[in-house]
């Protein structure tokens, strides 16, 4: 028994070793130095804010739709790989996350079993010591 809580202890290892190990961090820029502008006097008269509607903002890039390759069938044209969007999907790892969850959870209770098994076979011996006990004292007296 105690071989076989130390390989699920192994391979839950494992699979948790594994899952960091792949798991991809998004790359950061490198930090550029923030420069302040040094304030300058002027003699120039201030702007005066005028109640003109403020520009519109640019509407978001939209991701082209896949291009149809040449002789692709005919259900393929919905088809998105998702394999590049790992670094701006947030719930990519969720299959590894359930899954290490899922081991460790399952570890726990076989161990609690066996520390269960132990514990009942551990009063049985000392139940059978306490009988054997009274029958040598019962004896003597």
């Amino acid at each position: 028994m105690k071989r076989l809580c130390t390989t699920a202890w192994f391979a839950a290892w494992f699979v948790l070793a594994g899952t960091v190990a792949h798991a991809e961090t998004p790359k950061s820029p490198t930090p550029t130095p923030k420069v302040t502008p040094k304030k300058v006097e002027t003699n120039a008269p201030k702007k005066v804010e005028t109640n003109a509607p403020k520009t519109a903002t640019p509407a978001p890039k939209r991701r082209p739709a896949p291009r149809k390759a040449a002789g692709a069938a005919s259900d393929q044209t919905n088809f998105v790989d998702t394999s590049q969007n790992k670094a701006t999907d947030p719930y990519w790892d969720r299959p590894y996350l359930v899954a290490a969850y899922a081991i460790v959870w399952s570890l726990f209770f076989i161990y609690l079993v066996v520390l269960l098994r132990r514990i009942r076979s551990n009063q049985d011996d000392l139940s059978r010591l306490e009988k054997r006990v009274e029958e040598l004292v019962s004896e003597e007296g």
